[in-house]
């Protein structure tokens, strides 16, 4: 049964704890009941109840003790039940017809009612107390889960090394942690557009002048703002709060990560735990863990960097090598790099990934290292060599592995040098393997350097035409060399003779005074 007559003031605040506790009494009492609430300035009640109202000093009593009472006045009865729940004050009265004796059992029942009432609420909070530990503890195992991915994340990027891509998969999963709508990269370079993960929640203006207001405090520890819009409005119109964190380690800052607008949860909370609060609004967890993930963010952008660094410093080593060679034998001056190019090609075209294709590509370059230790008489002999000579020459496989083997940076381009002079058939050098015993490196770049070889000009004779080498190419298929890297080698040929017809060797730099003189100004300490 409802309860009749609420007071105006709180029409709009009615509470479930009120309504569930009215219709108790309504199923246990025949008389509607009506309802007063404490103000400021005494008790409110209704004016519309269908029965006399009793004094407010009784209600304040009732109020006081806390139990279902009795009121009597001017030979009237009444029942009272206090209530207080967060919204204030209340009591719940009807006034009572029956005699004494009745109106005791009435009093027994509603205070029945009270208590049962009361049970109830505090079982309903329990329940949501359980309720919210139950959600932390997930939300902890999901944070627990989210550090331990960020390393697997950290370590599938080793290959492609793109910051943007780990970038999107850690905050990826970030985002639902975080319960946010939406968190955008703000690169420090102005002329990058932003990038969202998840649904973007303000425009690139908005984010940069976010930035600018409130960057400078957010270098020393998360800015976290709530309810902004209703604080700050017209600065950044759908933003209601937000996290703004910079990615930088040491002095040096790559950009900004802001998460903003949490996602609200559908079931209601109560206002008198206040750590409930966290639903709502961004707090110190969300505030640290987004922290944390753009430190991670910022050191592994570092060590990318130094990694890219120390590759490139080992491809300039290697190139260094390659010029030692070239500037041995004159009439092989780009050979190294053509093998290299061809042998990258037919890396893609047999399937290989893409990092496999490169590291084949050092390979390439660094074929022919050995012949660093070879002399210079033999490799640039205008003639034929003799079988001796010839010996000498079958060295630098093993010369070069000699060479290499010390660094263990480039340690994959081993097989390539050592064995791109071994044959299909068993009878090459330096170890006489044959088929899939010769690593596939070995096989691939043996038919790159066989053909550069054939179509290149040397000291003793000028290169073959095209079609006598493809002839040459076929009949030693199965013999010499690999048939699948044969058939591969006339399915990419298009691109190989272009890759022939158009390399050019890089010019040889050459000092002038101008530069000795800096070089010897920058060495001077005066």
């Amino acid at each position: 049964m409802p309860i009749v007559g609420s007071p105006a003031a709180w029409t709009d605040r009615q509470d479930v704890e009120l309504r569930r506790l009215s219709h108790s009494l309504g199923q246990a009492f025949a008389d509607g009941f009506a309802i007063s609430m404490k103000t400021d300035a005494g008790w409110e009640s209704p004016t519309d109840a269908p029965f006399h109202q009793p004094r407010w000093e009784d209600l304040d009593e009732v109020s006081e003790c806390g139990d279902a009472s009795i009121l009597s006045a001017d030979n009237r009865l009444w029942i009272a039940i206090p209530l207080e729940v967060q919204r204030g004050q209340f009591v719940l009265w009807a006034e009572s017809h029956a005699d004494c004796s009745q109106a005791e059992i009435h009093i027994k029942l509603a205070q029945a009612l009270l208590d049962n009432h009361h049970l109830s609420a505090r079982a309903t909070n329990l329940q949501l107390d359980v309720d919210c530990f139950a959600g932390q503890v997930t939300n902890d195992f999901e944070e627990l889960t989210y550090l331990r991915r960020i390393p697997e994340i950290l370590d599938v990027a080793k290959s492609s090394l793109d910051f943007f891509e780990v970038l999107q998969s850690i905050l990826e999963s970030l985002i639902h942690l975080l319960e946010a709508k939406g968190i955008a990269y703000i690169p420090q370079d102005v002329d990058i557009a932003p990038k969202w993960v998840g649904a973007p929640q303000v425009d690139a203006a908005a984010l940069w002048l976010l930035v600018r207001l409130f960057g400078e405090e957010a270098r020393h520890m998360p800015y976290v703002r709530n309810h902004f819009s209703e604080t700050n409005p017209g600065i950044a119109d759908g933003l209601d709060e937000f996290m703004l964190v910079p990615v930088s380690k040491s002095d040096c800052n790559r950009g900004w990560l802001l998460a903003c607008n949490r996602v609200k949860p559908e079931r209601p909370t109560r206002e008198e735990q206040t750590w409930e609060l966290s639903h709502l609004e961004f707090g110190t967890i969300e505030a640290t863990l987004l922290g944390s993930t753009a430190s991670i963010l910022a050191t592994h952008a570092s060590n990318v960097e130094y990694f890219q660094e120390k590759e490139e410093l080992l491809t300039k080593i290697v190139r260094v090598m390659v010029s030692a060679i070239d500037a041995k034998d004159m009439y092989t001056c780009g050979h190294s790099e053509r093998v290299a190019l061809y042998g990258r090609r037919l890396a893609t075209e047999l399937g290989q990934p893409e990092d496999a294709c490169d590291r084949l590509y050092l390979s390439g370059l660094l074929h022919d290292v050995g012949k660093i230790g070879v002399s210079d008489a033999i490799l640039n002999k205008p003639g034929r060599l003799t079988e001796e000579e010839f010996d000498e020459i079958k060295k630098h496989p093993d010369k070069g592995w000699s060479i290499l083997q010390e660094l263990h940076q480039l340690a994959y381009v081993l097989p390539g040098v050592l064995f791109h002079h071994e044959r299909y058939d068993g009878r090459g050098y330096p170890d006489g393997l044959a088929r899939d015993e010769i690593p596939l490196d070995g096989r691939i770049l043996a038919v790159a350097d066989a053909y550069d070889a054939m179509t290149s000009d040397r000291s003793y004779r000028k290169g073959m035409p095209q079609e006598k080498a493809e002839q040459i190419l076929r009949e030693g298929a199965g013999e010499q060399w690999d048939p699948d890297v044969i058939d591969a080698m006339f399915r990419a040929m298009d691109d190989v003779t272009w890759i022939r017809d158009t390399y050019k060797a890089k010019p040889k730099r050459r000092r002038d005074v101008e530069q000795t003189q800096h070089m010897k100004s920058a060495l001077d300490p005066q």
